[in-house]
């Protein structure tokens, strides 16, 4: 083993066992590769589960400040419309305090 190891007389045996064996230790790794890969892909679809949720609950948000700037929005016009109308009748409007 010394010698094996001082003067690298078995390479080429240890390189040929290398290679014969490689099939059986994928074989042997496979299981654990895959069980990676699973637990992998399960987290990566509870976080886009999670993701979805989030986004829906900010779409819902978005939704009722835009109903409210709309319901702003049209207040604002119908108080501009009433502005006018009482400009064009300035002289027969008049104002309580």
């Amino acid at each position: 083993m010394v010698a094996d190891h001082r003067y690298q007389h078995l390479e080429t045996v240890r390189s040929v066992l290398a290679g014969a064996i490689a099939p059986l230790r994928y074989a042997v790794d496979l299981p654990a590769t895959w069980l990676g890969w699973t637990s992998e892909r399960m987290t990566g679809r509870e976080e886009l589960l999670a993701r979805i949720h989030e986004l829906e609950r900010n779409n819902i948000e978005l939704r009722a400040r835009q109903q409210r700037l709309e319901t702003l929005q049209s207040e604002n016009r119908r108080l501009r419309q009433l502005l006018q109308s009482s400009a064009k009748r300035e002289d027969r409007v008049r104002v309580a305090e």
